[in-house]
């Protein structure tokens, strides 16, 4: 055999070594489920003004959040790792990080092919300590969110 076919042989196996290393790996990735969107906030106690006035409105984009409450600027946040999605199963569990603040965030997660959370139990921690009810607008609430005692 010639060096040309020994060297097409090794570039063919090596790039289905490749693709089967790219396959292995990328099945055990996640996306996190999308929170995106606009939530009515029910806060355990009165929260600060500019916290009070208006929905939590949440963007994301993979594991990197913005969520505004009301009139106060948007808090940068990044998911922590070891959280659990519609993938892991119909418990919702983040616990977000981000500019002097942390959120816990837990909900139960509907049945369906493409789940939307309608309902969660929020916990926000930094200069001041709030824990509410978010319902997404638009979606109609599977079950009422569970507590989070046990995630801190």
């Amino acid at each position: 055999m010639s060096k040309a076919y020994t060297v097409y042989v090794l570039m063919f196996a090596a790039a289905i070594g490749g693709l089967w290393v790219v396959l292995t790996l990328g099945k055990a990735a996640k996306a996190p489920d999308d929170l995106s969107g606009e939530w009515t906030m029910k806060w355990d106690v009165p929260p600060l003004p500019e916290f009070k006035d208006g929905p939590m409105r949440v963007s994301q984009s993979g594991r990197y959040f913005v969520v505004r409450f009301g009139a106060a600027p948007g808090i940068g946040f990044t998911l922590q790792p070891e959280w659990h999605g519609a993938r892991d199963g119909r418990i919702l569990q983040m616990k977000l990080h981000g500019e002097g603040w942390m959120m816990y965030l837990h909900g139960d997660i509907p049945l369906g092919e493409r789940p939307k959370i309608g309902e969660m139990t929020v916990i926000l921690l930094g200069p001041i300590h709030l824990t509410g009810t978010a319902q997404r607008v638009g979606v109609e609430p599977t079950t009422r969110a569970a507590g989070m005692a046990h995630a801190r």
